[in-house]
């Protein structure tokens, strides 16, 4: 869990990989999307409460103008659903998961081969 995330993401951090960690779906090299989906749903929750508290209109310049926190309220919305979908978080997204196991790479030349120019020369000897 990256230690400078605050309270409300490490607390979805957490949630997350006690739910997901065990399927093999969300792995290291995920760490970056899960972070900005956590960092995506406090930032959601903040918004929300603050946009809760003060209503859909506020007043500026002596009259009533949609608030600003609909919109972030909306954008955070939107990368959550993004990044959920991506993460395989949401019912839909799992729905059309395959995960294949992990598995430890010995060479990487096991894999994929040799490169073409060590091919020919190995296949001359």
């Amino acid at each position: 869990m990256p230690a400078d995330m605050d309270t409300e993401a490490n607390a979805v951090w957490r949630r997350v990989t006690s739910s997901m960690g065990r399927t093999g779906v969300i792995r290291v090299p995920d760490s970056d999307n899960l972070r900005c989906y956590c960092e995506a749903v406090s930032r959601y929750a903040q918004a929300a409460r603050l946009y809760a508290g003060s209503g859909p209109l506020v007043r500026h310049a002596g009259g009533l103008v949609k608030n600003p926190l609909h919109q972030v309220v909306r954008d955070d919305g939107e990368q959550i659903r993004l990044f959920a979908r991506e993460l395989g978080l949401s019912p839909s997204a799992r729905v059309g998961l395959h995960v294949e196991p992990e598995r430890e790479f010995g060479s990487i030349e096991d894999d994929i081969g040799l490169p073409p120019r060590l091919r020919a020369i190995s296949s001359r000897e």
